[in-house]
């Protein structure tokens, strides 16, 4: 498997991710090595933006989904907190300090979306940044694709109704009907999706969250064209900016 690579200025993150590979579940393709490694890239990237500790935020990029609770479970917003308490476990063996634990775990603790807290330092703002931009653009629409069918496999029927890419009658939530991300995926894109352009930090992540923003708003209006249910109208996809 190829993965991006560690940046080998940092010789500390060869021997984290040694122990991240070996505790990492399998089985998840949204949450994978592939999505950490990922992450870790743009820390790395985003870090001088920040005045962040490269190697710390990548180490926190590194660490960041260490413990993964399924999308359809109610517990599913502690899994920063779960990760980061499973990072104080790793991190010493790495060569990390007792100071410098700290700092990457806080960055995991309060990186999660679910959990709507704000980051208390720079390398929390990088790793904020870093993971988020990994769940939109065409990336993130093929990892919200897996986790519904993840959540489809483990947990078939929700309140009653199947659940589905979107929904049966009106996909693009232009009724006004409560969106419902639990059951209809294409629901998560203006639950949260479209929202964290406008919620980054450093200057290189708002521009490329733009850019994959963008072009989400681009593939709602070809699936507009593509649904037969309906007769499409440039109105249908404006309300998501």
């Amino acid at each position: 498997m190829s993965l991006l690579p560690i940046d080998p200025r940092f010789p500390r993150h060869s021997r984290l991710w040694e122990r991240v590979e070996a505790a990492m579940p399998a089985g998840e393709v949204a949450h994978d090595q592939q999505h950490v490694r990922r992450v870790y890239g743009w820390c790395i990237r985003l870090s001088p933006e920040a005045g962040a500790d490269a190697d710390l935020a990548g180490a926190a990029g590194l660490v960041h989904d260490l413990v993964r609770v399924p999308k359809h479970l109610a517990a599913r917003p502690l899994g920063g907190e779960l990760s980061a308490h499973a990072a104080r476990g790793l991190l010493p063996d790495a060569g990390y300090s007792t100071s410098e634990v700290a700092t990457i775990v806080d960055a995991v603790a309060t990186h999660s979306w679910s959990r709507g807290l704000s980051p208390r330092s720079p390398e929390g703002m990088v790793l904020q940044d870093a993971d988020r931009l990994d769940a939109i653009g065409v990336i993130g629409v093929l990892r919200n694709a897996a986790v519904a069918c993840a959540m489809a496999a483990a947990e078939p029927i929700v309140d009653g109704r199947p659940r589905a890419f979107f929904h049966p009658t009106d996909p693009l939530g232009e009724s006004g009907r409560s969106l419902e991300d639990r059951t209809w995926a294409l629901d998560h894109w203006p639950q949260k999706l479209l929202k964290l352009r406008d919620g980054m930090h450093c200057p290189s992540a708002r521009k490329e969250a733009t850019r994959r923003h963008d072009w989400m708003l681009r593939t709602l209006e070809e699936l507009a064209l593509e649904l037969p249910m309906r007769d499409p109208t440039p109105d249908s996809v404006d309300r998501f900016g």
